[in-house]
């Protein structure tokens, strides 16, 4: 009992040592995999459904097609705000996405509690800033941080770290993630539909 009382302590102990550069952008890269792999199959998806209408309704399916091609300022909004709102609720209900989990990677709070909600949403969004010229402007606030902070770490106030096999057995289940990484690919598969969708409106 003792021994697992101060297991907890020090799981709950603010982290010292953040996750580096390299682990970190081998996670981003499998998670917009998965993205596009979304889009993909949402694309797929719609195609199937216009042909379906077309042969319903008798209406050409090369036109609505066409207008399928067609790109505009809110489906790039729509695509990037599903990219975000996906690492949101992965990184605000467990923790990690699965790229970070394949990397071996957990984002907590400073203070090294779970990370919330708000600062999965603050530091999903900052990473298009972070993102820019190849992630130098993350490796450059990366480098002058002592827990390898991005700005948008130090603007949610996170930290990545490496998950310990000293202290494993206090990481999410793994069935917990399952259910997090389905809500969080079906919110990034709607507005990637949506965004879609908005083609054949306007």
């Amino acid at each position: 009992m003792e021994q697992s009382l101060s297991i907890n302590m020090q799981a709950n102990q603010a982290p010292t040592i953040g996750a580096k550069f390299g682990p970190r952008a081998g996670a981003q890269i499998i998670d917009l995999i998965i993205h596009n792999i979304i889009g993909i199959i949402i694309g797929f998806s719609l195609g199937i459904l216009i042909d379906l209408f077309a042969l319903i309704t008798d209406s050409q399916a090369a036109t609505l097609a066409a207008r399928f091609q067609r790109t505009s300022f809110w489906n790039y909004i729509l695509a990037l705000l599903g990219f975000a709102i996906y690492h949101t609720i992965c990184e605000g209900f467990h923790g990690a996405t699965l790229g970070k989990l394949i990397f071996k990677i957990h984002v907590v709070n400073e203070n090294g509690e779970p990370c919330s909600i708000r600062s999965g949403f603050i530091r999903s969004m900052a990473f298009y800033l972070d993102s820019l010229f190849f992630g130098i402007v993350a490796g450059t606030s990366m480098r002058n941080s002592e827990l390898q902070q991005r700005y948008g770490d130090k603007w949610a106030k996170t930290v990545v770290i490496e998950r310990s096999p000293f202290n494993q057995i206090h990481w999410p289940s793994g069935w917990r993630f399952l259910a997090v990484f389905l809500i969080a690919i079906t919110a990034d598969g709607l507005l990637f539909g949506l965004s879609m969708f908005l083609k054949l409106l306007v």
